[in-house]
């Protein structure tokens, strides 16, 4: 690891260059410092040396020794004093104590590397870092210690020791409040936080937990004090004291609503469970979301009133709104006046699209209109006319009052044209150039919109070039200059190009575990590089996706500066390399299946970013087959092949599954695979399998079973590349995925003699955002291609193994996988048990999925599908090869990925299969 050091200071108290050469004197130099430093240089003691010599030595000190000032001092003509001065550096940072933390989350919060220099200032406050970080975890009373021996070179060992104690528990938790009915009903309410850790986030948790349950209670206008904290002596137990003031309970009431209903008023508008207001005064806070509800529907001459009277019994009151809807207002027709260009309809459209959507509906909202306008003068300035406006607007009610017309004076003024274009302080690139950049060009209306992309335009090629600092020094103003009329414009860009940015040196700091190879491996600059945004953004990326690192931060040393060649800092915090996860559940596969997965793995191996991995699976059917299936798999990371940044993975399987359930199949896989890996970019990673071995044996899982057992291999070779523009890879948004796959098989490569093929695969999925919520719409397209190249008799491609088959919720939603419901089915592939189907010729396969998801109610979401997929082999017509369902889910968000349960219909139902089916599954398409 390496360690950002002091900016090197030579500092010449004297003009030696008067003189050709001197005498150095270094008795007075510590003996650790002067046995070195005489066997680097034995000249100094028996010859003069030149002014370059001394810069040399200078150098070699400050780099060997760390030295934080050296200088020659002129005492005599010809005579030179060398001087040296050293502060206390860091040579080791220890910890004991340590339990609840981590050595690599302890350290994050010390501000000191190795070979830092030595700042009692900052280990005070490293060590108050470290303090507070116990108190975020309930260590009320721990006490951190610090000593600094030294070791032989003079170098401080920092010692720190952590006594942690005990976590503060919270023992009891106590209400004050005048209703003791109340004050019984809260205390049992906040009985489950008792034992718990004492936390900022607890008693954060526990407030807000108050809250709601008060408002459920309806005591909207409760306020809640404190809590106040009492610990006992050594703080390992403390209890709360929570004062209620304020307690009436109200209850609320609605009369005359009739455009919506009650229990849309109050749980939507009012959302009285969450109310949460400073305000003191609850009947006309809630009288003001009534009304301004209305108001925005449409209704603009709504009246809200509230009555509040006495309750049934004490600390009760009773709140009636008297709602007084009007008519639903509706826009008649808009008249425009005053000078324009264009038809008004094309005005009106506008408007109503560029509003709200009840205003699009044609209903008055006052708010809603003026946005509007105000919009519609933007996208006129967007055109040219820079001097439009709306020289005035008014509203008119027919007799009834439901209608109205608007009337709008609009003054689009002239069209602004591009006069002339200037660059000033352009140096690097010529006028011809930028203009090329900023896509404008003379006598074309001057787009406000335009302008502003062609600003961002022209600092983006400055940066991606190399001038990281450049500057538009009149971005604000004075870039555009109008003529008398405002109907031209010259636009005069005042550029500072600022330094052609370049590595010139790399320091690595906080990578305490990690090699500086590693690192190094990952980012996209090197020295000599040109810096660029696009780069950084690039290495922070890569070096996020290792996995090694929970923080990572990218700069220049000399940032906002001239200074040309730089030194790139890479800051990183790292992560445990050690992780483990287990997890249980259950599906309704087959009546109820039980599945479980354990799994351990090491990914920074020696610092070296190698890794190991160890999972073990099983599911086992409680209901039908009994029988325990179970996989286990090893692998091996090497992530820097040849020194380059393609890694190689091998990985090892042995697996014993239920392959059909209807034949009471299973099947027994042990393969080894070897692949290459690369990022070609943050978005586009590329693969290849080198070879896939599988050794796979089917068999009867028990007595009932009709399979004869059978022993096969296949050895394969093919590339796969994704190209990933999703903004979640667990749960998108937006965004597309696009993965494209080979595999070819053959005798040569290790597959029994009857088997030789191609195959290959596409997959393209596509998620649109199509409102807040958020409302999704995602699809996924499918495509697949096999052909058998095998031309013995008994040759073909084992369709079970690597045939199409659709059914299940990763391809056919209402179809169950592995059984008779599958498309092709045995029936289909007319084959039986003992003679499963070999593909003799070619298939192909096409798939599609379409859903649109949406919000239900916190965490909890739901979709809407459509799946639907076709398989065609060359030598077999099915009666129907398009198989397809529709249905509805819905899903739990999780940080892995939602929990799904969904439910799916077959549209073309065959005979025996059952009409819909239930799965459950993590993850989405």
């Amino acid at each position: 690891m390496k360690k950002l050091l002091s900016q090197i200071m030579l500092i010449l108290l004297i003009p030696l260059s008067s003189f050709a050469s001197w005498q150095v004197q270094y008795q007075d130099i510590p003996e650790n410092i002067r046995a070195p430093l005489l066997k680097q240089f034995p000249q100094i003691q028996k010859e003069r040396i030149s002014k370059s010599q001394m810069d040399e030595i200078i150098r070699w000190l400050h780099d060997q020794l760390q030295a934080d000032r050296v200088v020659f001092i002129e005492e005599s003509p010809g005579q030179a004093k060398l001087e040296i001065k050293r502060i206390p550096r860091i040579s080791q940072i220890n910890f004991s104590g340590l339990s609840a933390l981590s050595e690599t989350e302890a350290r994050s919060y010390i501000a000191f590397n190795k070979n830092d220099a030595y700042d009692q200032e900052l280990l005070l406050e490293s060590g108050e870092k470290l303090r507070q970080a116990y108190k975020v975890l309930g260590f009320l009373s721990a006490e951190i210690d610090v000593d600094m021996p030294t070791n032989e070179k003079g170098q401080l060992i920092l010692n720190i020791r952590i006594r942690e104690n005990k976590r503060t528990e919270i023992t009891d938790i106590k209400i004050d409040t005048t209703n003791a009915e109340l004050k019984i009903q809260m205390g049992k309410k906040l009985r489950n936080f008792k034992g718990k850790t004492f936390t900022d986030s607890t008693v954060n948790e526990m407030t807000q937990y108050l809250r709601e349950k008060l408002n459920e209670d309806e005591r909207y206008l409760t306020e809640v004090t404190g809590p106040e904290a009492r610990f006992n002596s050594d703080e390992s137990e403390v209890v709360l004291f929570y004062k209620l003031d304020k307690i009436d309970k109200f209850d609320i009431d609605l009369r005359g609503q009739q455009a919506f209903t009650k229990p849309t008023l109050l749980d939507d508008v009012l959302d009285l469970k969450n109310y949460n207001s400073s305000s003191p005064n609850l009947v006309a806070d809630l009288t003001q979301k009534l009304r301004n509800y209305y108001l925005k529907e449409g209704y603009a001459r709504v009246d809200v009133r509230a009555e509040e009277q006495e309750g049934f019994g004490s600390y009760n009151r009773r709140l009636i709104f008297l709602i007084d809807e009007g008519a639903h207002i509706k826009i008649d027709q808009f008249i425009f006046a005053g000078k324009y260009t264009q038809a008004p309809d094309t005005y009106i459209d506008f408007i109503r699209k560029n509003s709200s959507p009840t205003l699009k509906r044609g209903y008055y909202v006052k708010e809603d209109l003026e946005k509007g306008f105000a919009n519609l003068l933007t996208d006129l300035r967007n055109q040219g006319h820079l001097l439009a406006k709306i020289v005035s607007s008014r509203t008119q009610y027919n007799r009834s009052k439901d209608k109205i017309t608007v009337y709008v004076n609009l003054d689009e003024g002239p069209v602004t044209t591009v006069d002339t274009i200037e660059f000033s302080g352009n140096v690097v690139f010529p006028k011809e150039k930028l203009l090329e950049i900023l896509d404008l060009s003379a006598n074309e209306p001057l787009r406000l919109n335009k302008l502003e992309q062609a600003i961002q335009d022209l600092k983006t090629f400055y940066f991606e070039n190399g001038h990281i600092e450049m500057l538009l020094l009149n971005e604000k103003e004075n870039l555009v200059f109008y003529n008398a009329d405002n109907t031209k414009a010259q636009l005069k860009f005042q550029i500072f190009e600022g330094p052609h940015v370049q590595v010139s040196s790399i320091i690595i700091d906080g990578n305490y575990f990690t090699k500086d190879y590693v690192i190094l491996n990952e980012i996209d600059l090197q020295v000599g590089d040109t810096v660029t945004p696009s780069k950084i953004e690039e290495s922070i990326a890569r070096l996020q996706r290792v996995g090694h690192f929970s923080s990572v931060e990218i700069k220049t040393l000399e940032e906002k500066t001239k200074v040309a060649q730089r030194t790139l800092i890479v800051r990183v915090t790292e992560r445990e390399p050690g992780v483990f996860t287990m997890g249980l559940g259950a599906t309704n596969e087959r009546g109820l299946t039980l599945r479980g997965y354990s799994g351990v793995g090491y990914r920074n191996l020696l610092g070296t970013g190698r890794g190991i991995s160890l999972r073990l699976e099983g599911n086992y059917n409680v209901v039908d087959l009994k029988y325990f299936e179970n996989k286990v798999t090893v692998g091996y990371l090497e992530p820097y092949l040849f020194n380059t940044r393609v890694r190689g993975r091998i990985n090892v399987s042995r697996s014993k599954a239920v392959t059909d359930y209807d034949l009471r199949k299973g099947t027994e896989v042990n393969q080894t695979t070897g692949s290459f890996e690369k990022d070609f970019t943050s978005h586009i990673v590329g693969g290849w399998d080198i070879f896939s071995i599988a050794t796979v044996r089917d068999f009867p899982i028990d007595s009932r079973s009709t399979v004869e057992e059978t022993l096969i291999d296949i050895g394969s070779t093919g590339p796969t590349i994704d190209f990933d523009y999703r903004d979640n890879i667990f749960n998108p948004t937006r965004g597309t995925f696009t993965r494209l796959s080979a595999e070819y098989a053959s005798p040569a490569l290790r597959s029994s003699k009857t088997i030789e093929y191609w195959r290959t695969t596409a997959t393209f999925k596509h998620y649109l955002y199509l409102a807040e919520g958020p409302w999704v719409w995602a699809n996924s397209f499918r495509a697949g291609y096999i052909e058998n190249l095998n031309r013995l008799p008994e040759g073909g491609v084992p369709y079970d193994k690597k045939g199409f088959i659709l059914g299940g919720e990763s391809t056919l939603r209402g179809f169950e996988a592995g059984t008779s419901e599958v498309f092709p089915s045995h029936s289909d592939l007319q084959d039986d048990s003992i003679h499963p189907f070999l593909l003799k010729t070619r298939a192909k396969t096409g798939l599609i999925k379409s859903e649109i998801r949406f919000p239900l109610w916190g965490a909890i979401s739901g979709a809407v599908f459509y799946d639907g997929g076709y398989v065609e082999i060359d030598e077999l017509k099915f009666l129907d090869n398009y198989r397809d369902s529709v249905g509805f889910g819905v899903r739990y968000n999780t940080p892995v990925g939602p929990l799904n349960l969904e439910f799916g219909w077959k549209l073309d139902r065959r005979e025996n299969e059952e009409p819909w089916r239930f799965h459950l599954s993590i993850g989405t398409f």
